[in-house]
């Protein structure tokens, strides 16, 4: 038996790169093998910092720095003492198109961004890596691949074949599916071996420790491993019963995910159910058992719940297995994982001497950003986090960020990174910080893409990206001005107004922003 591994295994980073701990953006992409990126693009210089004051030293500034922002000071000391607004935290910070701060209204204030922060990761690996960065993800082998000049003879390919992910977030059945096409032209009809996936680019725990229990079963704590398929979800339909307090049925998963037990505890409700009722699916990362909970509204038709898988890594080796024998590829193996061979002290193929197969291709990165910020996608943001995380010397997503930005003339402090996405509550950033990130960003030499990126919001006067959970709303972005464009932060943190509230009040103040 082999000994069980104890170092996490990195078959994409070369020994001589990772080794150096002189890595740089550049140095990432070019080490690991199978990702690719455009030569063609110029290394990212560090530009001499355009405001005045030095960035990320922060000076505390009077509340209004401008006649100009009086009416603005006012609304928010207003708003704060508002019914369910008593006692909450209320942050703005306003930056000129100098990157000057002309607005504070506890602006070093650290609070809770929501997903406003994936602007803070989208930004960091777009000046990093560049717009054409691509993932790539390789299907190998253990023995030599037929070629399509010389097809295989007697149809058998005497090996394993496996997957190697590199962190792709956008793979999906489509690409393995063209794969199984690939393999058939190539003469292929059995495989002596199995499918084996490997994930371990990233490191084993797939979801962040701060991420609450209620949320990693779900889609959006969809967990980012190394190789990842479908955005790690599956569809799963109820119908309700035939009276209030009978069991809902389940209709249907969608895709099937592999090995594990579903316990469905889903009720039927009112027409219009508590909001603490709402459907929930409860699992977690490497988990073989899916609880639904939650009820269904009796004049419901059906409902759809979205949840995570909980091993993608396994579900990739699965689906393909799935797909070569249904185009009539025998295999005479199971499909499995590099994670789970270990587990199993069994033998694991060498990555070092893993065969030239197949290829899949990403997106640029571009449009991987511009996805990750129209839908907020957090399956996205935590791939481009873990992905930061290799760089060698820097430990973490958050070091490496932290790292671009004071070359970038930013020390960020009070920042607290457990996700890239801002899933985590333990998560905080200043607003002064994230509106600076912001502003480099938009004047870096990719700073037309990334502003294309955020959606047009407030008929058209702004263009921001927002973040959104229980007692928590967030918004980063632009003016859009034919004279100054402005970079603003507007946080709302643990209030106790609804959410129409909250929206009436943000639309009040920024009604008065767009308007300078």
């Amino acid at each position: 038996m082999q000994k069980k591994r104890t170092q996490p295994r990195s078959p994409l980073i070369p020994h001589w790169l990772a080794n150096t701990g002189q890595i740089t953006g550049w140095g990432l992409a070019i080490g690991l093998g199978i990702l690719h990126l455009n030569q063609e693009t110029p290394e990212i210089p560090a530009p001499e910092p355009e405001p005045t004051e030095p960035l990320g030293l922060y000076s505390p500034l009077p509340l209004v720095t401008s006649p100009q922002f009086t009416e603005l000071e006012r609304l928010l000391r207003e708003i704060t003492q508002e019914e369910g607004m008593v006692g909450s935290t209320l942050v703005s910070c306003i930056l000129d198109s100098t990157g000057k701060v002309v607005f504070s209204f506890d602006g070093d204030r650290s609070f809770v961004p929501a997903s406003a922060l994936k602007t803070v990761t989208t930004a960091t690996i777009l000046e990093k890596l560049g717009p054409d960065f691509r993932y790539r993800t390789l299907l190998q082998g253990t023995a030599p691949f037929p070629s399509p000049d010389k097809p295989s003879a007697d149809g058998i390919y005497k090996g394993d074949l496996v997957i190697v992910g590199g962190g792709d977030p956008s793979l999906t059945t489509e690409d393995l599916i063209q794969w199984g096409a690939d393999l058939a032209a190539l003469g292929i009809q059995e495989i002596d071996g199995r499918v084996i996936a490997d994930g371990k680019i990233f490191p084993e725990l797939t979801a962040a420790k701060a991420w609450d229990w209620g949320d990693v079963g779900n889609y959006y704590g969809a967990p980012a491993t190394g190789l990842n398929i479908d955005g790690n979800r599956y569809a799963a339909t109820f119908q309700p019963g035939a009276m209030v307090g009978d069991p809902a049925k389940l209709i249907e998963v969608v895709p099937e995910v592999p090995a594990v037990e579903i316990f469905n505890r889903m009720l039927t409700s009112e027409p219009n159910r508590a909001e603490g009722d709402a459907p929930y699916a409860y699992g977690g990362p490497y988990s073989y058992t899916i609880t639904f909970r939650g009820a269904i509204p009796i004049d419901a038709k059906e409902e759809v719940l979205m949840g995570a898988v909980p091993d993608p890594v396994f579900t990739a080796s699965t689906r393909l297995h799935k797909i070569l024998s249904q185009r009539g590829i025998k295999i005479s193996g199971k499909p499995t994982t590099v994670r789970m061979l270990e587990q199993d002290n069994s033998p694991v193929p060498s990555a070092e001497k893993l065969l030239p197969g197949l290829s899949h291709t990403s997106a640029p990165l571009i449009d991987l950003i511009n996805h990750t910020h129209k839908v907020s996608d957090n399956l996205y943001a935590e791939c481009f986090f873990r992905l930061l995380a290799l760089e060698p010397e820097v430990g973490s997503g958050q070091a490496a960020i932290e790292s671009h930005w004071k070359k970038r003339g930013l020390t960020l402090q009070g920042l607290r990174m457990e996700d890239g996405s801002g899933l985590a509550r333990a998560d905080v950033i200043r607003a002064t910080d994230l509106a600076r990130i912001n502003f480099l960003t938009r004047r870096g030499p990719f700073g037309e893409a990334f502003y294309n990126s955020l959606t047009p919001q407030f008929e058209g006067k702004m263009r921001w990206k927002g973040g959104a959970m229980s007692r928590v709303r967030v918004y980063v972005g632009f003016t859009v001005s034919t004279t100054e464009e402005l970079t603003f932060v507007l946080a709302f943190n643990n209030y106790d107004a609804n959410s129409v509230t909250v929206a009436k009040a943000r639309e009040r103040i920024l009604k008065v922003i767009s308007g300078y």
